[in-house]
């Protein structure tokens, strides 16, 4: 599923886009909320540094973003989003390096448990295809991340939490990039109806253009054939024939453009 291609600034794409990016920045104050007991429950397994930036920047970024796209245009929004989406996945990534052992039964890694808020804002910012790209690779990672989190006990229960999250993730991600669809197809609506009513009006204005000339052209030569008929070929008269002829010409070109 593409994006049309627009001559002018997606307006209706940008409004998605800014009301879905609210939209993630409130669900990740919700998702903070449920994550807050497994974040500080990690602390003790996992390299200081990254227990405190890698929560900073994944619950932090979106609310920030969200406040910041209402004065930025379509291009530097999405831009950012993809910037978001690019750190998660290094949270993400960087997972197992920064885990120091494995961590107790029933503690799961907490960047697994919020996939989707990486996911949707790359739904906005990428096309489709990479979207729903990043989307399996964020999924194809969860499964060896929860294996040796859990220090390789059950792979099953891996596999299982990886076809979990590939799903509910899949659900957010369609949503955003049907959404932002719609919206372009609505920018390229609009634009194709201003083009149209453009048109309309400029060749409205042309054709009565063009009338008003053909009537003060015809009304020259009737007058100077009545002159002519009366034998009146003083120098007033030739005056108005050359002028006639003169219309006429500018006439005849004037068509000939718009033909």
């Amino acid at each position: 599923m593409s994006s049309p291609q627009l001559q002018v600034g997606p307006q209706a794409a940008a409004s998605v886009a800014r009301t879905m990016t609210g939209v993630a920045a409130i669900a990740t104050l919700g998702f903070l909320g449920l994550a807050v007991a497994p974040v500080i429950a990690a602390l003790p397994y996992l390299d200081p540094t990254y227990a405190v930036v890698a929560p900073a920047l994944v619950f932090g970024l979106p609310p920030m973003l969200a406040i910041v796209g209402f004065f930025v245009g379509l291009r530097a929004l999405r831009r950012m989003l993809a910037a978001y989406a690019v750190v998660f996945l290094l949270v993400v990534v960087l997972w197992v390096p920064a885990l120091r052992e494995s961590l107790p039964a029933g503690l799961a890694p907490w960047p697994l448990e919020v996939t989707a808020l990486g996911t949707v804002p790359a739904a906005i910012a990428w096309r489709p295809p990479i979207a729903w790209a990043y989307l399996v690779l964020n999924s194809l990672l969860i499964a060896p991340i929860r294996l040796v989190s859990d220090g390789g006990e059950d792979l099953a229960l891996a596999l299982q939490y990886g076809l979990f999250t590939l799903t509910f993730a899949s659900i957010f991600t369609a949503l955003a990039i049907v959404a932002m669809f719609n919206g372009y197809a609505l920018d390229f609506a609009t634009e194709i109806a201003r083009t149209t009513t453009a048109r309309a009006a400029a060749a409205a204005s042309r054709a009565q253009e063009q009338s008003r000339l053909d009537a003060l052209v015809h009304d020259s030569v009737m007058a100077t054939l009545f002159y002519a008929s009366q034998g009146q070929l003083d120098d007033s008269v030739r005056r108005q024939a050359a002028k006639t002829l003169t219309q006429l010409e500018q006439l005849r070109g004037g068509r000939n453009r718009s033909g």
